[in-house]
This record gives C-alpha cells, sequence and structure tokens, in this order.
C-alpha cells in the first residue's frame, strides 16, 4: 500500500493527458484500503488518519474528481468527527466523575471536532453538486 502513492505520483508525471480519472481512482482506493485495513469498531488511529485524509484530499484536489472523490473525504471527515466527539464524551463523563477541569487537549479536541464538521458538510455539498442522480439520490435523502 505504501508504493501505491509513490505509483500514483509517476503516472501523475508520466501522463500527458488532461484525464485524471486513473489518478484520482488511485488516491480513493489507497485511502479505501487503509481505512478497510483497521478493525471494525475501532477508532482510527492518529497516523492513518493523517494517510487516509492525505489520500483522499489528493482525490479531491484532482481535477477530475467527482461524486465519490466528495464523498469519501465527507465520510472520513465524518467518522473522524463522531470519533473525536465519542472521545471528548467519555473524557468528559470521565472528569465528571472525578472532578477534573478540562484541559488545552480539551479545546484542541473541540477545533478538531469544528474542522472535521465544517469538511464534511462541505464535502457533502460538493459530492450533491457533482453527483449524478444514481450515485446522489442516496445523500439527498
Amino acid at each position: 500500500l505504501a508504493c501505491l502513492s509513490d505509483v500514483v505520483d509517476l503516472v501523475a508525471h508520466c501522463e500527458h493527458s488532461q484525464d485524471n480519472t486513473l489518478r484520482v481512482s488511485c488516491w480513493l482506493r489507497l485511502g479505501d484500503w487503509k481505512v478497510a485495513g483497521n478493525p471494525p469498531g475501532t477508532p482510527l488511529p492518529e497516523p492513518l488518519q493523517a494517510e487516509v485524509l492525505t489520500a483522499y484530499k489528493r482525490a479531491t484536489a484532482s481535477t477530475g474528481s467527482g461524486y465519490r472523490a466528495w464523498h469519501s473525504w465527507a465520510l472520513i471527515n465524518f467518522r473522524l468527527a463522531q470519533q473525536i466527539d465519542e472521545s471528548m464524551t467519555v473524557r468528559t463523563d470521565s472528569n465528571a466523575t472525578s472532578g477534573a477541569v478540562r484541559t488545552r487537549g480539551a479545546k484542541i479536541s473541540t477545533k478538531n471536532l469544528r474542522n472535521h464538521v465544517v469538511a464534511a458538510v462541505k464535502g457533502f455539498v460538493q459530492a450533491i453538486s457533482l453527483g449524478t442522480k444514481r450515485w446522489s439520490a442516496s445523500v439527498q435523502q
């Protein structure tokens, strides 16, 4: 998997056409594989979060990006926002029982939560605006 991003970059340099579908598809596949490698129901570790976000962001940054790239970007941001919210809820519950005060880490988590929520909303809106009826019908509902 680690070499796939190098292959995508190589294809980008060697490719003379303006069609970026192969590059977008490779970035999406890399992000999907990395997420699938994490056991279901477990939070994504921070290094993996960065790798997946980078892969999906590169897919959306390409000229030929479409519905699937933006939808994947929105979904991973939504998942990370849920993960942060759950960890903040657990931390708040444990702090309430121990009488501890909120720390700087909680402020950083709140900022990260907000950033992921904003990115998810923007991604879903962009996906809907680019989507065909077949792909975006489930999102619009």
